[in-house]
Protein backbone atom coordinates (compact mmCIF):
# COMPACT_ATOMS: atom_id res chain seq x y z
CA UNK A 1 0.00 0.00 0.00
CA UNK A 2 2.99 2.31 0.49
CA UNK A 3 3.58 2.20 -3.27
CA UNK A 4 0.07 3.51 -3.93
CA UNK A 5 0.46 6.21 -1.29
CA UNK A 6 3.64 7.33 -3.02
CA UNK A 7 1.86 7.35 -6.40
CA UNK A 8 -0.84 9.61 -4.99
CA UNK A 9 1.79 11.93 -3.51
CA UNK A 10 3.01 12.51 -7.07
CA UNK A 11 -0.52 13.16 -8.27
CA UNK A 12 -0.94 9.75 -9.90
CA UNK A 13 -4.22 8.04 -9.02
CA UNK A 14 -3.99 4.22 -9.06
CA UNK A 15 -6.51 2.46 -11.29
CA UNK A 16 -8.38 -0.76 -10.53
CA UNK A 17 -5.87 -2.64 -12.69
CA UNK A 18 -3.07 -1.51 -10.36
CA UNK A 19 -4.85 -2.94 -7.34
CA UNK A 20 -5.71 -6.10 -9.27
CA UNK A 21 -2.01 -6.84 -9.63
CA UNK A 22 -1.65 -6.59 -5.86
CA UNK A 23 -4.76 -8.74 -5.31
CA UNK A 24 -3.36 -11.38 -7.66
CA UNK A 25 -0.10 -11.56 -5.72
CA UNK A 26 -1.90 -11.75 -2.39
CA UNK A 27 -4.12 -14.50 -3.74
CA UNK A 28 -1.17 -16.59 -4.85
CA UNK A 29 0.27 -16.26 -1.35
CA UNK A 30 -3.15 -17.17 0.13
CA UNK A 31 -3.17 -13.93 2.13
CA UNK A 32 -6.94 -13.81 2.34
CA UNK A 33 -7.39 -11.10 4.97
CA UNK A 34 -5.16 -8.60 3.16
CA UNK A 35 -6.87 -9.27 -0.17
CA UNK A 36 -10.31 -8.91 1.36
CA UNK A 37 -9.33 -5.65 3.07
CA UNK A 38 -8.05 -4.10 -0.15
CA UNK A 39 -11.29 -5.00 -1.92
CA UNK A 40 -13.22 -3.48 0.98
CA UNK A 41 -11.26 -0.23 0.70
CA UNK A 42 -11.93 -0.14 -3.04
CA UNK A 43 -15.64 -0.69 -2.48
CA UNK A 44 -15.78 2.06 0.14
CA UNK A 45 -14.07 4.51 -2.21
CA UNK A 46 -11.09 4.98 0.08
CA UNK A 47 -8.40 4.33 -2.53
CA UNK A 48 -9.59 6.51 -5.37
CA UNK A 49 -11.06 3.80 -7.60
CA UNK A 50 -13.82 1.20 -7.56
CA UNK A 51 -13.32 -2.56 -8.06
CA UNK A 52 -14.11 -4.15 -11.40
CA UNK A 53 -15.11 -7.76 -12.04
CA UNK A 54 -11.46 -8.83 -12.04
CA UNK A 55 -11.01 -7.41 -8.53
CA UNK A 56 -13.95 -9.47 -7.27
CA UNK A 57 -12.83 -12.54 -9.18
CA UNK A 58 -9.37 -12.50 -7.60
CA UNK A 59 -10.77 -12.28 -4.07
CA UNK A 60 -13.54 -14.84 -4.62
CA UNK A 61 -10.95 -17.14 -6.20
CA UNK A 62 -8.73 -17.16 -3.11
CA UNK A 63 -11.78 -17.59 -0.87
CA UNK A 64 -12.80 -20.69 -2.83
CA UNK A 65 -9.28 -22.08 -2.87
CA UNK A 66 -9.09 -21.79 0.92
CA UNK A 67 -12.47 -23.41 1.48
CA UNK A 68 -14.45 -20.25 2.25
CA UNK A 69 -17.26 -21.13 -0.15
CA UNK A 70 -20.17 -19.37 1.58
CA UNK A 71 -18.17 -16.19 2.01
CA UNK A 72 -17.22 -16.30 -1.65
CA UNK A 73 -20.84 -16.72 -2.72
CA UNK A 74 -21.87 -13.73 -0.64
CA UNK A 75 -19.18 -11.64 -2.26
CA UNK A 76 -20.45 -12.60 -5.72
CA UNK A 77 -23.96 -11.55 -4.66
CA UNK A 78 -22.58 -8.25 -3.35
CA UNK A 79 -20.81 -7.67 -6.65
CA UNK A 80 -24.05 -8.10 -8.60
CA UNK A 81 -25.97 -5.87 -6.20
CA UNK A 82 -23.35 -3.16 -6.69
CA UNK A 83 -23.97 -3.31 -10.43
CA UNK A 84 -20.59 -4.79 -11.36
CA UNK A 85 -21.22 -7.05 -14.34
CA UNK A 86 -19.23 -10.31 -14.62
CA UNK A 87 -18.08 -11.92 -17.84
CA UNK A 88 -17.97 -15.49 -19.13
CA UNK A 89 -14.33 -15.62 -18.04
CA UNK A 90 -15.38 -14.77 -14.47
CA UNK A 91 -17.71 -17.77 -14.28
CA UNK A 92 -15.44 -20.16 -16.17
CA UNK A 93 -12.57 -19.50 -13.79
CA UNK A 94 -14.61 -19.89 -10.61
CA UNK A 95 -16.50 -22.97 -11.82
CA UNK A 96 -13.15 -24.54 -12.72
CA UNK A 97 -11.89 -23.97 -9.18
CA UNK A 98 -15.04 -25.42 -7.63
CA UNK A 99 -14.82 -28.52 -9.83
CA UNK A 100 -11.14 -28.91 -9.04
CA UNK A 101 -11.83 -28.78 -5.30
CA UNK A 102 -14.73 -31.24 -5.56
CA UNK A 103 -17.43 -28.63 -4.85
CA UNK A 104 -19.53 -29.76 -7.80
CA UNK A 105 -22.91 -28.72 -6.39
CA UNK A 106 -21.52 -25.24 -5.75
CA UNK A 107 -20.19 -25.24 -9.31
CA UNK A 108 -23.70 -26.03 -10.56
CA UNK A 109 -25.09 -23.15 -8.47
CA UNK A 110 -22.53 -20.85 -10.10
CA UNK A 111 -23.56 -22.19 -13.51
CA UNK A 112 -27.21 -21.33 -12.79
CA UNK A 113 -26.15 -17.84 -11.77
CA UNK A 114 -24.23 -17.49 -15.03
CA UNK A 115 -27.38 -18.37 -16.96
CA UNK A 116 -29.41 -15.85 -14.96
CA UNK A 117 -26.86 -13.25 -16.04
CA UNK A 118 -27.62 -14.33 -19.62
CA UNK A 119 -24.05 -15.41 -20.25
CA UNK A 120 -23.08 -18.49 -22.27
CA UNK A 121 -19.71 -20.24 -22.42
CA UNK A 122 -19.24 -23.60 -24.13
CA UNK A 123 -16.10 -24.16 -22.04
CA UNK A 124 -18.22 -24.17 -18.89
CA UNK A 125 -20.52 -26.82 -20.38
CA UNK A 126 -17.51 -28.94 -21.37
CA UNK A 127 -15.99 -28.59 -17.91
CA UNK A 128 -19.15 -29.46 -15.99
CA UNK A 129 -20.26 -32.32 -18.24
CA UNK A 130 -16.91 -34.10 -17.94
CA UNK A 131 -16.72 -33.53 -14.21
CA UNK A 132 -20.28 -34.75 -13.61
CA UNK A 133 -19.87 -37.87 -15.74
CA UNK A 134 -16.55 -38.81 -14.20
CA UNK A 135 -18.22 -38.51 -10.80
CA UNK A 136 -20.97 -40.86 -11.96
CA UNK A 137 -23.66 -38.20 -12.29
CA UNK A 138 -24.55 -39.08 -15.87
CA UNK A 139 -28.16 -37.88 -15.71
CA UNK A 140 -27.16 -34.35 -14.74
CA UNK A 141 -24.43 -34.42 -17.38
CA UNK A 142 -27.02 -35.43 -19.98
CA UNK A 143 -29.29 -32.54 -18.91
CA UNK A 144 -26.47 -30.06 -19.48
CA UNK A 145 -25.61 -31.67 -22.82
CA UNK A 146 -29.23 -31.44 -24.01
CA UNK A 147 -29.47 -27.84 -22.79
CA UNK A 148 -26.35 -26.90 -24.75
CA UNK A 149 -27.52 -28.63 -27.94
CA UNK A 150 -30.95 -27.00 -27.62
CA UNK A 151 -29.21 -23.61 -27.38
CA UNK A 152 -27.30 -24.32 -30.58
CA UNK A 153 -23.90 -24.61 -28.90
CA UNK A 154 -21.10 -26.72 -30.34
CA UNK A 155 -19.42 -28.52 -27.46
CA UNK A 156 -15.80 -29.59 -27.40
CA UNK A 157 -16.34 -32.67 -25.24
CA UNK A 158 -17.35 -36.03 -26.66
CA UNK A 159 -20.86 -37.45 -26.29
CA UNK A 160 -19.16 -40.70 -25.24
CA UNK A 161 -18.74 -39.11 -21.81
CA UNK A 162 -22.46 -39.62 -21.28
CA UNK A 163 -22.12 -43.39 -21.77
CA UNK A 164 -21.37 -45.19 -18.44
CA UNK A 165 -19.87 -48.10 -20.36
CA UNK A 166 -17.28 -45.81 -21.96
CA UNK A 167 -16.52 -43.36 -19.15
CA UNK A 168 -14.51 -44.38 -16.14
CA UNK A 169 -15.95 -43.09 -12.89
CA UNK A 170 -13.43 -42.22 -10.23
CA UNK A 171 -12.90 -40.21 -7.11
CA UNK A 172 -9.78 -38.05 -6.69
CA UNK A 173 -7.23 -39.60 -4.36
CA UNK A 174 -6.08 -36.19 -3.12
CA UNK A 175 -7.85 -34.44 -0.24
CA UNK A 176 -10.55 -32.25 -1.76
CA UNK A 177 -9.38 -29.11 -0.01
CA UNK A 178 -5.92 -29.43 -1.51
CA UNK A 179 -6.88 -30.43 -5.04
CA UNK A 180 -6.24 -27.48 -7.33
CA UNK A 181 -7.73 -27.23 -10.83
CA UNK A 182 -4.29 -27.98 -12.28
CA UNK A 183 -3.93 -31.13 -10.15
CA UNK A 184 -7.44 -32.20 -11.13
CA UNK A 185 -6.53 -32.00 -14.82
CA UNK A 186 -3.33 -34.01 -14.20
CA UNK A 187 -5.36 -36.64 -12.34
CA UNK A 188 -7.82 -36.98 -15.22
CA UNK A 189 -4.89 -37.30 -17.66
CA UNK A 190 -3.27 -40.03 -15.54
CA UNK A 191 -6.53 -41.95 -15.42
CA UNK A 192 -6.84 -41.79 -19.20
CA UNK A 193 -3.25 -43.06 -19.65
CA UNK A 194 -3.88 -45.87 -17.16
CA UNK A 195 -7.06 -46.89 -19.02
CA UNK A 196 -5.20 -46.99 -22.37
CA UNK A 197 -2.41 -49.04 -20.80
CA UNK A 198 -4.89 -51.52 -19.37
CA UNK A 199 -6.54 -51.99 -22.77
CA UNK A 200 -3.14 -52.63 -24.40
CA UNK A 201 -2.31 -55.30 -21.81
CA UNK A 202 -5.66 -57.02 -22.36
CA UNK A 203 -5.11 -56.95 -26.14
CA UNK A 204 -1.59 -58.40 -25.79
CA UNK A 205 -2.82 -61.14 -23.47
CA UNK A 206 -5.60 -62.04 -25.91
CA UNK A 207 -3.14 -62.32 -28.83
CA UNK A 208 -0.85 -64.63 -26.84
CA UNK A 209 -3.76 -66.97 -26.19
Amino acid sequence: MEVFAEMRSYGVTPAASSFNILLSCLGRARRVKEAYRILYLMREGKVGCSPDWVSYYLVVRVLYLTGRIIRGKRLVDDMLQCGVLPTEKFFHGLIGILCGTEKVNDALDMFKLMKRCELVDTRVYDLLIEKLCRNGRFEVGRELWDDAIKSGLVLGCSEDLLDPSKTEVFRPVCPSQKLSPQNYKRLVHKKKIAAVGSKKKDFTATRKK
